[in-house]
Protein backbone atom coordinates (compact mmCIF):
# COMPACT_ATOMS: atom_id res chain seq x y z
CA UNK A 1 0.00 0.00 0.00
CA UNK A 2 1.06 3.55 -0.68
CA UNK A 3 2.50 5.68 2.10
CA UNK A 4 2.29 9.39 2.88
CA UNK A 5 5.71 9.91 1.29
CA UNK A 6 4.45 8.40 -1.97
CA UNK A 7 1.45 10.76 -1.92
CA UNK A 8 3.76 13.76 -1.66
CA UNK A 9 6.18 12.39 -4.27
CA UNK A 10 3.49 11.54 -6.82
CA UNK A 11 1.90 14.95 -6.34
CA UNK A 12 5.26 16.50 -7.24
CA UNK A 13 5.51 14.18 -10.26
CA UNK A 14 2.05 15.30 -11.41
CA UNK A 15 3.09 18.94 -11.40
CA UNK A 16 6.41 18.13 -13.07
CA UNK A 17 4.46 16.50 -15.91
CA UNK A 18 2.43 19.66 -16.41
CA UNK A 19 5.42 22.02 -16.49
CA UNK A 20 4.74 25.71 -16.42
CA UNK A 21 5.62 28.18 -13.73
CA UNK A 22 3.20 26.90 -11.11
CA UNK A 23 4.75 25.84 -7.83
CA UNK A 24 3.65 22.50 -6.45
CA UNK A 25 1.04 23.10 -3.74
CA UNK A 26 1.88 21.44 -0.43
CA UNK A 27 -0.22 18.82 1.34
CA UNK A 28 -1.38 19.95 4.78
CA UNK A 29 -1.33 17.08 7.29
CA UNK A 30 -1.85 19.30 10.36
CA UNK A 31 -5.58 19.06 11.07
CA UNK A 32 -6.50 17.37 14.35
CA UNK A 33 -10.29 17.68 14.24
CA UNK A 34 -10.36 21.13 15.84
CA UNK A 35 -11.05 24.38 14.10
CA UNK A 36 -11.18 25.00 10.37
CA UNK A 37 -10.18 22.23 7.99
CA UNK A 38 -7.01 23.31 6.13
CA UNK A 39 -7.82 24.62 2.66
CA UNK A 40 -11.52 24.46 3.55
CA UNK A 41 -12.36 27.44 1.39
CA UNK A 42 -10.70 26.03 -1.73
CA UNK A 43 -11.33 23.35 -4.30
CA UNK A 44 -8.79 20.58 -4.03
CA UNK A 45 -7.96 17.03 -3.14
CA UNK A 46 -8.05 15.27 0.21
CA UNK A 47 -6.35 12.12 1.42
CA UNK A 48 -7.47 9.80 4.20
CA UNK A 49 -4.67 7.97 5.98
CA UNK A 50 -4.25 5.27 8.58
CA UNK A 51 -1.01 6.18 10.29
CA UNK A 52 1.32 6.78 7.35
CA UNK A 53 -0.65 4.54 4.95
CA UNK A 54 -2.87 6.06 2.26
CA UNK A 55 -6.42 4.70 2.42
CA UNK A 56 -8.45 6.98 0.10
CA UNK A 57 -8.02 9.96 -2.22
CA UNK A 58 -11.01 12.22 -2.89
CA UNK A 59 -11.99 15.35 -4.74
CA UNK A 60 -13.42 18.40 -3.02
CA UNK A 61 -14.56 20.63 -5.86
CA UNK A 62 -17.79 22.43 -6.45
CA UNK A 63 -19.46 24.83 -8.76
CA UNK A 64 -19.91 28.51 -8.13
CA UNK A 65 -22.00 31.05 -9.93
CA UNK A 66 -21.53 34.77 -9.48
CA UNK A 67 -20.87 35.59 -5.84
CA UNK A 68 -21.90 32.15 -4.51
CA UNK A 69 -18.96 30.47 -2.76
CA UNK A 70 -18.39 26.79 -3.35
CA UNK A 71 -16.26 25.64 -0.38
CA UNK A 72 -15.24 22.49 -2.19
CA UNK A 73 -13.03 20.61 0.29
CA UNK A 74 -15.05 21.50 3.37
CA UNK A 75 -18.38 20.72 1.76
CA UNK A 76 -17.19 17.36 0.46
CA UNK A 77 -15.63 16.28 3.75
CA UNK A 78 -18.74 17.25 5.71
CA UNK A 79 -20.98 15.41 3.25
CA UNK A 80 -19.01 12.16 2.98
CA UNK A 81 -16.23 11.88 5.56
CA UNK A 82 -16.89 13.84 8.76
CA UNK A 83 -19.71 14.37 11.20
CA UNK A 84 -20.12 16.86 14.01
CA UNK A 85 -18.48 15.54 17.17
CA UNK A 86 -20.49 14.95 20.33
CA UNK A 87 -20.61 17.97 22.63
CA UNK A 88 -18.53 16.28 25.33
CA UNK A 89 -15.41 15.88 23.14
CA UNK A 90 -12.40 18.12 22.57
CA UNK A 91 -12.81 18.19 18.77
CA UNK A 92 -15.29 19.78 16.36
CA UNK A 93 -15.60 16.84 13.96
CA UNK A 94 -15.08 13.09 13.96
CA UNK A 95 -14.79 10.63 11.10
CA UNK A 96 -17.92 8.82 9.94
CA UNK A 97 -18.08 5.23 11.16
CA UNK A 98 -17.14 3.69 7.79
CA UNK A 99 -13.84 5.61 7.82
CA UNK A 100 -13.11 4.70 11.42
CA UNK A 101 -13.77 1.06 10.45
CA UNK A 102 -11.19 1.47 7.67
CA UNK A 103 -8.63 2.64 10.23
CA UNK A 104 -8.51 6.24 9.05
CA UNK A 105 -6.98 8.53 11.66
CA UNK A 106 -5.73 11.46 9.60
CA UNK A 107 -6.99 13.77 6.86
CA UNK A 108 -4.66 15.73 4.60
CA UNK A 109 -5.77 18.42 2.17
CA UNK A 110 -4.28 20.16 -0.82
CA UNK A 111 -6.06 23.28 -2.03
CA UNK A 112 -5.87 25.07 -5.35
CA UNK A 113 -6.31 28.78 -6.00
CA UNK A 114 -9.41 29.50 -8.12
CA UNK A 115 -7.43 30.08 -11.31
CA UNK A 116 -6.02 26.53 -11.25
CA UNK A 117 -8.78 24.66 -9.40
CA UNK A 118 -9.58 22.65 -12.55
CA UNK A 119 -6.35 20.72 -11.86
CA UNK A 120 -7.89 19.17 -8.72
CA UNK A 121 -9.90 16.71 -10.83
CA UNK A 122 -6.84 15.67 -12.79
CA UNK A 123 -4.69 15.30 -9.68
CA UNK A 124 -7.28 13.10 -7.97
CA UNK A 125 -7.45 10.83 -11.04
CA UNK A 126 -3.65 10.71 -11.33
CA UNK A 127 -3.09 9.87 -7.64
CA UNK A 128 -5.69 7.09 -7.65
CA UNK A 129 -4.12 5.57 -10.78
CA UNK A 130 -0.58 5.78 -9.41
CA UNK A 131 -1.15 4.93 -5.74
CA UNK A 132 -4.15 2.60 -5.89
CA UNK A 133 -5.67 3.46 -2.46
CA UNK A 134 -7.71 0.47 -1.23
CA UNK A 135 -10.88 2.36 -0.30
CA UNK A 136 -11.10 3.95 -3.75
CA UNK A 137 -12.14 0.51 -5.02
CA UNK A 138 -15.24 0.45 -2.84
CA UNK A 139 -18.45 2.12 -3.89
CA UNK A 140 -18.97 4.47 -0.93
CA UNK A 141 -20.69 7.31 -2.79
CA UNK A 142 -22.59 5.92 -5.78
CA UNK A 143 -24.62 9.07 -6.34
CA UNK A 144 -21.75 11.54 -6.06
CA UNK A 145 -19.81 10.65 -9.20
Amino acid sequence: MAARDSLVQETGNFFDLHGGNMATPAWDFSWDGCGAIPNHELDGVYALLSGETLVFVGLGAGHSYGSQKKHGIRKRLLAHVLEVAPADTDVNYILEQRWRNAGVDRIATLGFPPETSYLACALEHYLIAKLDPPENHKNHHPRSH
